[in-house]
């Protein structure tokens, strides 16, 4: 369970009678309605896994990485309400997300969140984007997009659709309010990995504008943040005709260093296997908060 402890939410133990049962994991699950509702209070670790968590983080920089040891926040518990599912957010660090990412999931594991836009031209390719050399995610393949910020918070509620407005238009420039270069944005999965450590929330994004045209506008705002000594986390876009056949042509490259769960996702959505039961996941890897 989860426990108050002068004042401040806890995850000193979080395992309750079915929390963590084996079950058929899935990386790609139906979208339904995820309220993140941000507590106040950081969360608390335990002193030694701290200790580790610094640790890491040192090798981190003596290896020369140029990380900066922001705020992110991490999933702790979940409540099912009748017409949505809540799942409560606290404050940690990107510290504690690397050290989670090279250790494997467990009780005290930072569970990260981010949404996503599958961007689709109106000659009808997908787009990706590969991740810069200097990232913590250097040269994969993903979707465009990135974590949840306080930026995104209204009333300790993340506002989804900002995060992914707020994202797509740092990484390429595009706005995502512009109707008159932007169609439909629509929210179709939530992605995930093993025990719900990561949850993401995937947009379909129609965009009024063709291949070329895109890539011309990329080009012209990375030409921009250079000019103010910043640059972007992507590299380059990458484009894809919108089928399964071309899809999984690229997925099978290994020259192409695609995110783990993209290969899942173009299998569901193009039918070749079922989504999961998102709320049935999240009971199952998050305690009640009670």
């Amino acid at each position: 369970m989860v426990c108050k402890r002068n004042g401040m939410w806890s995850r000193k133990e979080i395992r309750r009678e079915d929390f963590g049962k084996k079950m058929n994991e899935k990386k790609v699950y139906e979208y339904k309605e995820i309220e993140f509702k941000v507590l106040k209070k950081k969360l608390e670790l335990p002193v030694r896994y701290v200790e580790k968590v610094n640790e890491n983080w040192k090798r981190e920089m003596n290896a020369g990485k140029s990380y900066t040891n922001g705020k992110l926040y991490t999933m702790t518990a979940a409540n099912v309400l009748e017409d949505k599912i809540r799942v409560y957010v606290q404050e940690t660090n990107f510290a504690h997300y690397l050290y989670s990412r090279s250790i494997g999931i467990d009780e005290n594991s930072c569970r990260s969140m981010a949404a996503n836009a599958l961007l689709v031209t109106s000659d009808d390719y997908i787009v990706l984007g590969k991740m810069s050399g200097s990232t913590s995610l250097a040269n994969r393949v993903k979707f465009i997009g990135g974590a949840f910020d306080q930026a995104d918070f209204c009333n300790d509620i993340v506002d989804i659709k900002s995060c992914i407005t707020r994202e797509v238009k740092e990484e390429i420039g595009l706005n995502l309010n512009d109707k008159k270069t932007v169609a439909d944005v629509r929210p179709i999965a939530i992605l995930t990995r093993e025990k719900f450590s990561f949850a993401n929330a995937l947009f379909w994004v129609d965009i009024r504008l063709d291949k070329s045209e895109l890539e011309r506008r990329f080009a012209d705002y990375k030409e921009e943040l250079e000019a103010t000594g910043e640059k972007s986390e992507l590299s380059e876009l990458i484009y894809i005709s919108n089928n399964y056949t071309s899809i999984l042509k690229f997925l099978q490259d290994e020259n192409n260093l695609v995110i783990d769960y993209m290969r899942d996702f173009f299998d569901a959505y193009f039918g070749k296997i079922e989504y999961g039961n998102i709320q049935e996941y999240i009971v199952n890897n998050l305690p009640d908060l009670t």
